[in-house]
């Protein structure tokens, strides 16, 4: 801490500003601090404890405005690199996160917390590998730490390394008896083992004790999905009911965020027209450096299925649910440098803009891969809910395909509400059955307006085609990409089994195709019969009437 606080301001305020955040009396703290950050003449000092207070109190905008100064004040302040790396992975910015994080190591500030920091990040941009390094660097500093155990068991289960995965869950419960995420990863691996009377029995003590909603939530997915394995359909179903509509009455910011991704899917359905789609379709711009096919569909409809099967073909790399396009679009108005409605003024981007959208994209898209791994090959761009940005796509990528992955509408919506999802305004919907309905529909006819409105070249693929004739399916997929065929693409599963998954499909897509997962709303008839009214006309649209 420097002695020098600010011109014209006494360092005995500082070091009881000091006092007061040790005491964990943040507030009063800066009420001291930022008058004098506000002042403009503090140093980083100032700047850094302000900012770490303010993120100790939930004050995400001021906190990145403090730590940000102090940081360009004394780059090599580890204290606010480490602040700064903190506060972005609570914004999701992972990659600038790591910048940040490793800065505070290079600096001195070699603690568990920071290597703990570092593995989230890289667990989250699909690094396991160098995530479970850091995960160890930090156990060893730390070896008592229950926290760090059940993410190493985490990183190992992802990789399929499920005695690896096993051996840390036990060694998080041996430090922490009560760490509940770590019995819910034990209870999944039994389920994998077939250990289903293990599994249950361990969800069901666990759904006993007093847990917060969400954790709550997680053990009453995994104990509806082994009860389902034993056929004990209804009652695994209204455990899952339970847990989910506690959830959905606690709203959070992702559950006030719900109605606003509805708003945007009827924006998108305005904007959206023949005309203004083939005025979008003339235009030419610079050839981006590869092929670019979009593999979109609502969540749970064989997106994760598609893409490895594509992948596994040497002339195609996939970029794992990569969300450049829906954070693009987030941020037109700064990246053009103007004010800019989305997606009512797609219209309005001119050829430079657009230029710059496109260069932006490929950037960011290609940096998300390891280095070359797009070099000469066609790039496969799968995010499900990109669906609903395939206006940005027509507008900005004419040249681009589609491939619109398709399942029986029921089961979908089956899957969605039995599955964990990391909660945001989309995913949300999944916490309620009829919002579930309501939300597919919304989404699927989009689609079907777009599919009568945009010029992109599109190919709909149907789950259920894939399970029964697996080579013809893939025939007409390679077909239209435009490569080759390749005998890889029916053992999708053995180069899944050595690549890294962060979707809900990451263990089924490492198994020979298997048709366990249709017709899988029959067990579970009754408690869809309220939103099947809502499905109907896209069970007939998509050919599940019979």
């Amino acid at each position: 801490m420097g002695s020098l606080v600010c011109m014209n301001s006494s360092p005995t305020d500082y070091n009881y500003a000091m006092e007061l955040i040790r005491q964990n009396r943040l507030e009063e703290s800066l009420r001291i601090l930022e008058p004098l950050c506000n002042a403009g003449t503090a140093v980083a000092d100032v700047w850094c404890w302000s900012g770490v207070a303010q993120l100790s109190t939930g004050q995400l905008d001021k906190a990145a405005r403090s730590l940000r100064q102090a940081v360009e004040m004394a780059p090599a302040n580890p204290v606010a690199n480490f602040a700064l790396g903190t506060l972005l992975i609570r914004h999701r910015e992972w990659d600038e996160a790591l910048v940040y994080l490793n800065r505070a190591l290079e600096e001195g500030h070699v603690q568990a917390n920071v290597y703990w920091s570092i593995g989230i990040c890289l667990v989250w941009t699909q690094k396991y590998h160098e995530a479970i390094e850091a995960f160890s660097k930090g156990l060893q500093l730390e070896p008592d730490s229950a926290s760090i155990c059940y993410n190493l068991a985490s990183a190992h289960d992802q990789l399929h390394q499920n005695p690896e995965a096993r051996h840390f869950a036990l060694k998080a419960l041996e430090r922490e008896p009560q760490h509940a995420r770590a019995q819910i990863l034990l209870a999944r691996l039994d389920t994998q083992d077939r250990q289903f009377a293990a599994s249950r029995r361990r969800l069901e003590q666990l759904v006993q004790q007093e847990l917060s909603p969400h954790v709550a939530l997680d053990a009453a997915v995994e104990l509806a999905k082994v009860m389902e394995k034993q056929e004990d359909y209804q009652a695994g179903f209204q455990q899952l009911v339970r847990a989910k509509e506690t959830v959905w009455r606690n709203p959070g910011p992702e559950v006030a965020g719900a109605d606003n991704v509805l708003e945007e899917i009827g924006a998108h359905h305005a904007t959206v027209n023949r005309e203004r789609a083939l005025n979008w379709s003339r235009s030419a711009y610079e050839p981006l450096p590869g092929k670019l096919i979009f593999l979109v569909g609502f969540p749970r409809s064989g997106t994760t299925l598609t893409e490895q099967i594509l992948e596994s073909h040497p002339g195609i790399v996939a970029t794992h649910e990569v969300p450049v396009l829906g954070q693009l679009s987030t941020r037109i108005s700064s990246l053009v440098g103007r004010a800019f409605t989305y997606p009512q003024e797609l219209d309005s981007l001119d050829k430079t803009e657009t230029e710059t959208l496109r260069r932006l994209y490929w950037q960011r898209i290609t940096d998300a891969l390891p280095e070359d791994a797009a070099s000469g090959k066609i790039l496969l761009d799968k995010v499900p809910l990109n669906i609903v940005q395939l206006s940005l796509i027509a507008r900005i990528f004419p040249e681009s395909h589609v491939l619109v992955a398709l399942r029986d509408p029921r089961d979908v919506c089956l899957s969605c509400y039995m599955q964990e999802f990391s909660l945001n305004s989309s995913t949300v919907q999944f916490l309620d059955l009829r919002q579930t309905g309501r939300f597919y529909a919304a989404v699927m006819g989009l689609w079907l307006h777009y599919r009568d409105s945009l010029s992109l070249p599109f190919l709909q693929t149907r789950y259920e085609d894939i399970v029964d004739d697996l080579e013809g399916v893939s025939r007409r997929l390679l077909d239209f990409v435009g490569v080759d065929w390749h005998a890889d693409v029916t053992r999708y599963y053995e180069k899944a089994r050595q690549r890294c998954q962060r979707t809900p499909s990451y263990h089924a897509v490492t198994q020979p195709i298997y048709r366990a997962s249709i017709a899988r709303w029959r067990n579970y008839e009754h408690e869809l019969a309220p939103i099947v009214p809502l499905l109907q006309p896209y069970i007939d649209e998509f050919g599940y009437s019979s």
